[in-house]
């Protein structure tokens, strides 16, 4: 929400570096929060429900964005967007997770080389590097060429934008 208050580049570039700081703490908080809560035969759901939800957000994210800021300016997409984001911690306020029966482990994990040793690690990050930039394609090149390239207005684009990344 602060984004939409920046009066400067600098402050801009802050505000999305704390952003993305804050984020990269979904996946793991979501495998953690999954695995302690829903059970084992409900994963592959749960984590479907969850896959579906990012992958829809930013669709809906990029019509309605750019829907608001046709109507009220770039700024407020982004108030939009941060205030409705914030509506979330009423429902997780109340949400009492599990204890754990078994005290976390002291153990450190493998040790990177093992890590780096395993094909798995590099199917899933080829698999994943390759999805995020089709995923990065679609929301920040495709609105840019739109606009600028092919004259769509702002509201052609929201529009086409959200229903190619649906």
């Amino acid at each position: 929400m602060l984004v939409g208050f920046a009066q400067s580049f600098a402050a801009l570039l802050a505000l999305r570096l704390l952003l993305g700081i804050g984020e990269s703490a979904g996946f793991p908080a979501v495998s953690k929060l999954l695995a302690t809560v829903v059970p084992v035969k409900s994963l592959g759901t749960a984590n479907g429900i969850v896959a579906f939800a990012y992958l829809l957000g930013p669709a809906v994210g990029a019509y309605c964005g750019g829907l608001i800021m046709v109507e009220f300016g770039w700024r407020a997409a982004f108030w939009v967007f941060g205030g409705l984001s914030l509506l979330w911690l009423l429902p997780w306020s109340r949400v009492e997770l599990p204890q754990p029966a078994v005290p976390a482990s002291t153990d450190d994990g493998p040790a990177l080389h093992t890590l780096l040793r395993q094909s798995s690690l590099w199917g899933t990050s080829l698999g994943l590097f390759s999805s995020n930039y089709t995923f990065y394609f679609m929301l920040t090149w495709l609105p840019f060429y739109l606009v600028r390239e092919r004259g769509f207005s702002t509201g052609e684009m929201a529009s086409l934008t959200g229903s190619a990344m649906s």
